[in-house]
């Protein structure tokens, strides 16, 4: 899979989203992290905790996504499997 990221922005909830790395609720006026862009012949637009993505550039390359994983994978800020 290749992922080519259009954007990416801390932000501010203002409503109740869901962590991509590992399923649980960000909630409204959390911090979170959002990146877009285009992967698996589509557009993606996801959000993670800020410790899901320190998880994430754990368990990949810091500069490529190359690799892909399952929505909802990992347990909260951590590379371990659910």
């Amino acid at each position: 899979m290749s992922f080519t990221e259009l954007s990416h922005a801390y932000r501010i909830a203002r409503k109740e989203h869901r962590c991509e790395w590992c399923g649980e609720k960000i909630e409204k006026g959390q911090r979170y992290f959002n990146y877009t862009g285009i992967g698996d012949g589509g557009f993606q637009n996801n959000k993670v905790h800020p410790e899901c993505l320190c998880a994430m550039h754990e368990h990949f390359a810091f500069d490529s996504f190359e690799d892909e994983f399952m929505p909802y994978q990992f347990k909260r800020g951590s590379t371990e499997e659910r």
